[in-house]
């Protein structure tokens, strides 16, 4: 492993939840095997006592494991094994929440509110992909009528994180609820060819429509659902390959100003755009949807 993928591979291993230090020690015993904490130590070149706190924490995160032998020797958890029990880990907690919410609602609503009071306008700052993916997700749940997507200067899947298409795909085959994505249909043309192939499969032809952005040098991307709520992205990336140090940040409001402006942009693009599937037979002229 490169000095450079090492260190990606360390930043990659950061996002799961260890820190700079932790994720050096993780490395370097999942690569050399079961080894003492002085050993250790030496080899990365790091005070014994701050190795073995290191390793402490590790284990009560279960990424390493010890041996029950004296001097007792450390071995790193293999990383699919750390990723699955997160990927269960996650889903049990959301299984959790899903499963309070009706009595937590229930409870909630049993407090005298004032139903005269209006609502007031909310504007949010989100950093994290995740994080972003949640409230997406809830807009998507909750969109009566209209889902807009402005895509420019961007491959189709970096607007959102994985699952999101698909979470679409089974709104929308549930609802009447329309989707519209506009977006530069040769950034990515075998995906976007893809999800209109899926959406016809499904019989959702008629609810889901993708048009082409001409505009190459117009770079934004937002989210609209029934002229309500807007999610913004702040972090422009022009070209497809985004800088990985560079943290998603993006904007949810359901203030009014906001959602006229961006619908009344995306209403005007739309118009002059041209349907995706000219633009995908003129690349690939036999492709069949």
């Amino acid at each position: 492993m490169t000095q450079s993928s090492d260190e990606s591979v360390r930043k990659d291993i950061r996002g799961l939840g260890l820190t700079d230090v932790e994720s050096k020690v993780y490395i370097f015993l999942a690569k050399r095997g079961p080894l003492k904490g002085a050993e250790t130590a030496r080899n990365v070149k790091m005070a014994k006592a701050q190795v073995y706190h290191v390793l402490k924490s590790l284990q009560s995160k279960g990424w390493v494991h010890s041996t029950a032998e004296f001097p007792t020797r450390f071995t790193a958890v293999p990383l699919a094994e750390i990723i699955d029990t997160q990927i269960k880990l996650k889903r049990e907690e959301a299984l959790s929440i899903e499963s309070t919410k009706s009595d937590l609602l229930q409870r909630w609503s049993a407090h005298d509110t004032d139903t005269d009071q209006v609502s007031p306008e909310k504007y949010i700052v989100i950093e994290g992909t995740d994080k972003i993916a949640v409230k997406i997700f809830q807009m998507i749940e909750e969109a009566k009528d209209e889902i807009k997507i402005l895509m420019s200067g961007y491959p189709l899947n970096q607007i959102t994180a994985p699952g999101v298409t698909p979470t679409m795909f089974k709104k929308l085959s549930k609802s009447q609820v329309r989707m519209k994505i506009l977006t530069q249909v040769t950034k990515e043309p075998f995906m976007i060819n893809q999800n209109l192939a899926k959406a016809s499969r499904l019989g959702l032809q008629n609810q889901v429509e993708v048009r082409h952005l001409a505009d190459s040098n117009f770079h934004a991307r937002c989210i609209m659902t029934d002229n309500k709520e807007t999610i913004l992205y702040w972090t422009l990336h022009p070209t497809s390959k985004p800088n990985r140090n560079q943290k998603e940040i993006a904007a949810w409001t359901n203030g009014q100003a906001i959602a006229v402006v961006a619908n009344a942009l995306f209403d005007k693009l739309w118009k002059d755009a041209r349907d995706a599937r000219e633009i995908l037979e003129e690349i690939e002229p036999h492709t069949k949807n």
